[in-house]
């Protein structure tokens, strides 16, 4: 939905468990922020109600001096037993009028804009020397020879091409970790840890990626390392992330919202 400055913003979400994606309250209310440009607005005063179980609603007003074009999103914190999520539950840019506030155009002057046009008359009289097909078949005769193109190399000249550059070795696309690197899956911290459940069930078909804790707070989105769900919510395959602190999202577009949890991976 677009939204224009001085605009009210009413918005809901939902809050759950990590360990087993059960609907729960925080364990206090949660607060929200207003993001504008990348940076909090701590000017903006948003409210955070609940209307049951689990389930918020953030409301405010946009201020009249936010400009058209600004970036503007709403960031959700909330602690659940213990472990602090946030989640950004609103993201748009602002804009000086709505779709509603926009003219519909008339049919007479569809009309009369399309008037000066070329009819269809005019325009085969101006194709009419344009080349036909025969002449577009000679000039594109030529390209169609294959005679004059380079052999194609065979894997065993590729390879021996590569050793001649780089030295002997297996020339392979395996996707083996780092040696500085430590494989994180469902059962990083301890079995299913990090299964993604959701109401008691696991997830399957769902995406989760990892974030340097500092990056995902200060709203750098670079994705460090991902992973997909099977059917039982647990992961197909780990990530390798060297030593830091990492923010997990859970997610499956259309079906769940975006759950965070963070881990420490040691050296």
């Amino acid at each position: 939905m677009i939204y224009r400055p001085g605009d009210s913003i009413v918005r809901g979400f939902t809050t759950s468990r990590f360990s087993d994606g059960e609907s729960a309250d925080a364990d206090t209310t949660p607060t929200a922020s207003m993001v504008r440009n990348g940076a909090v607005d701590a000017a903006v005063n948003l409210g955070v109600a609940k209307t049951a179980t689990g389930t918020y609603i953030v409301s405010g007003v946009l201020p009249a001096t936010y400009d058209a074009g600004d970036d503007v999103k709403i960031l959700v914190t909330a602690v659940i037993a213990g472990v602090t999520g946030r989640e950004y539950i609103y993201q748009g840019i602002m804009d000086a009028k709505r779709v509603g506030d926009l003219n519909d155009i008339a049919a007479e002057d569809i009309e009369a804009a399309i008037e000066p046009l070329a009819t269809a008359e005019q325009l085969g009289e101006a194709v009419a020397p344009l080349a036909t097909a025969e002449n577009l078949a000679a000039a594109v005769a030529p390209l169609a020879r294959t005679d004059e193109l380079p052999p194609v190399p065979t894997v065993e000249e590729i390879d021996a091409q590569l050793t001649a550059m780089h030295g002997a070795g297996a020339w392979t696309t395996d996707d083996a970790p780092l040696g500085d690197e430590t494989a994180v899956d469902h059962d990083f911290g301890g079995v299913d840890a990090l299964r993604y459940m959701h109401a008691g069930q696991g997830v399957g078909g769902g995406t989760v990626r990892a974030y340097l804790t500092g990056d995902y707070a200060a709203g750098t989105y670079t994705v460090r390392g991902s992973a997909t769900t099977a059917a039982d919510g647990r992961w197909l395959e780990p990530m390798y992330l060297p030593a830091g602190s990492y923010t997990l999202t859970f997610s499956k577009p259309r079906v769940h919202g975006t759950s965070t949890t963070t881990i420490e991976v040691s050296a």
